[in-house]
């Protein structure tokens, strides 16, 4: 009988030790493809997204830039967009008009954020990112004050140095601005702009020149104000054009603030605030409207646009023009505009979460310091209302610097003096980016809310006052321009009689 030959024991342990070094080996690579695997398919999913929102941009015909934001698994803002693949846990993804497309989305179960900005052509991992911090940053497309004073040369090296300059506007790239609003004075956006429009172009980032002079909208200025302005854009976007160079100034952005300077008179007279026969009759109101008309009907035959910061008030204030016809402001404005910025400054939740001043509706009367005599009149269209009847997109203001820190705060001021300084006093308040942005979501929200229920659909944005502070809450901190800032705003506080820290 032939006998069968087995494994000895020793034969049998090394199979065993071979098998095991092999599963030492072989599992965590298995496991690196199932990992991989995963990732790779959750990328896939948010290209499935992206593709499924451009369709619905451009079907629904929407412009400007829309946020669609996940939370919890699911979509917030949009229960129409239908798409292929799993939703990310959290995130957010922007489209603008353009059709680019700018995402963050994280994943619970991989622990994982993925990103892309407007110009990357691929989705790509990001380690060392949390769940909380794995998104666009800014609450939706926005835009920037950057007042650059020409004289100064420790402002100017931004716009002229090509390291700082390249440096500023890839941060407001990174952090969702799509235009600068940048004073440039008559006769130098040739030799001093040039490099600065044609870097921010390349970024997608309109550039707008930028005026805050009351006293603009005198009449006898209006060569300079509308004309010599918009005369030396269209003629830098010709040069450009004739170049081959992919850059242009789009138009005028005006932070005209006619209804301040009170005790000035700058041609017609003092301000008048409020809604008395008085007021209605108040040359500056009627001085700011004509100016608009001037402004829109030159800029509009150069193919160039007009853009105005309006105070959150102006809804409720009408003049007579001419012919002594009763119109509102903010309507005649936006006949006369391309673009509107709101200068609505919320440095308070509880502001926010009451009563919101851009959806009011009923009877309002002004404060004492919006007049002596404390109309009162009665709001029929809220001021979201108005504006969607003239414009498919407006901006909303915020005030970086009502969000200082404690340090910067005074802790015993006399009663005129800390009304004054409210917003700066709030002990809730932080100088935090995070915190602001998160205070003006449900700002947004609310708004957003509202457009909804009313059938509205212009798309709202940040404008963020201003770019100094701005950058300095992104990291660019220590710079000569922003110590000097914080000194003087310092020095103020410190020299008034009323006030000490």
């Amino acid at each position: 009988m032939k006998r069968e030959k087995g494994f000895t024991l020793i034969e049998l342990l090394a199979v065993i030790i071979i098998l095991s070094v092999i599963m030492v080996i072989a599992v965590p690579k298995v496991l690196d493809v199932i990992n991989k695997s995963k990732e790779e398919a959750f990328i896939d999913s948010a290209y499935g997204i992206s593709d499924s929102v451009k369709y619905y941009y451009f079907q629904n015909n929407m412009t400007g830039n829309y946020n669609f934001e996940f939370e919890n698994g699911k979509l917030k803002n949009n229960e129409e967009l239908k798409y292929k693949g799993n939703s990310p846990d959290s995130g957010n993804l922007v489209i603008n008009s353009d059709g680019k497309i700018k995402l963050a989305f994280y994943s619970d179960s991989l622990n994982l954020c993925i990103k892309k900005e407007f110009n990357d052509k691929k989705i790509k991992k990001v380690t060392g990112v949390a769940k909380d911090k794995c998104n666009t940053n800014m609450v939706n497309e926005g835009s920037t004050w950057f007042w650059v004073n020409i004289n100064d040369e420790n402002e100017l090296k931004y716009v002229t140095n090509k390291e700082l300059r390249e440096k500023v506007i890839d941060l407001f790239s990174e952090n969702g601005i799509n235009k600068i609003y940048i004073p440039i004075e008559s006769g130098h956006l040739l030799d001093t702009f040039e490099d600065f429009v044609v870097y921010a172009n390349s970024k997608d980032i309109k550039v707008y020149n930028l005026i805050g002079d009351p006293t603009s909208i005198k009449e006898d200025g209006y060569e300079r104000t509308i004309n010599t302005y918009y005369d030396e854009i269209k003629s830098f976007n010709d040069k450009m054009s004739k170049e081959g160079i992919n850059a242009r100034v789009e138009g005028m952005h005006y932070d005209i603030e006619f209804y301040g300077y009170g005790n000035e008179d700058f041609g017609y007279g003092k301000w008048i605030g409020g809604q008395s026969e008085e007021a209605k009759n108040c040359k500056r109101r009627l001085a700011y409207i004509n100016f608009a008309k001037a402004a829109y009907k030159y800029a509009s035959k150069l193919g160039l646009e007009v853009e105005f910061d309006v105070p959150n008030i102006l809804s409720k204030l009408t003049y007579y023009d001419e012919d002594n016809n009763e119109k509102n402001m903010l309507e005649e404005v936006l006949k006369n505009s391309d673009n509107v910025t709101i200068m609505y400054y919320v440095t308070m939740k509880k502001y926010i979460t009451t009563d919101n001043a851009l959806i009011y509706t009923g009877s309002y009367t002004f404060s004492a310091e919006d007049d002596e005599n404390r109309s009162t009149v009665d709001v029929k269209e809220s001021m979201v209302e108005m504006i969607n009847r003239y414009h498919s997109s407006y901006d909303i203001g915020t005030d970086l610097s009502f969000f200082r820190q404690d340090d910067t705060k005074m802790n015993e001021c006399t009663t005129s003096f800390k009304n004054e300084l409210k917003p700066y006093i709030d002990s809730d308040l932080v100088y935090d980016l995070d915190y602001m942005n998160s205070y003006y979501k449900t700002e947004i929200d609310t708004i957003k809310n509202y457009q909804k229920s009313k059938n509205l659909f212009a798309n709202i944005k940040i404008a963020y006052h201003d770019a100094w502070e701005l950058m300095y809450l992104l990291g660019i901190k220590d710079t000569e321009v922003m110590n000097k800032r914080i000194s003087n705003f310092a020095n103020n506080l410190k020299n008034n009689t009323n006030c000490y820290k």
